[in-house]
């Protein structure tokens, strides 16, 4: 399923597997279409290097799939997704199954 991502955090866990697919609300603040993003490890707490994705001006709503399998975050650990789109933070944290 593809996972709402927002503003706030909410502290909501959702549960992935080695994808974690977001939908994003297109606000049309992002003027180049290009989000940076960090995977957070809350277990042993690392974090990755921050890694830039370009998206597809769309309307509506924006879906991304993030590969989880080289990321900070192991197997039954939980993360911390933090996606930013140069005006506004976007956050979800998840477990890894």
């Amino acid at each position: 399923p593809y996972y709402v991502i927002k503003p706030e955090y909410t502290g909501e866990v959702v549960n992935v597997k080695d994808t974690l697919c977001l939908q994003i609300e297109n606000n049309y603040s992002s003027a180049t279409n290009q989000f940076t993003y960090t995977i957070s490890n809350l277990a042993n707490n690392k974090t990755s290097a921050q890694v830039k994705l370009n998206v597809a001006n769309n309307q509506g709503m924006i879906r991304v799939m993030l590969p989880l399998q080289k990321s900070v975050v192991g197997t039954g650990e939980p993360g911390m997704l933090v996606l930013n789109d140069y005006k506004r933070y976007y956050y979800i944290s998840f477990k890894r199954n």
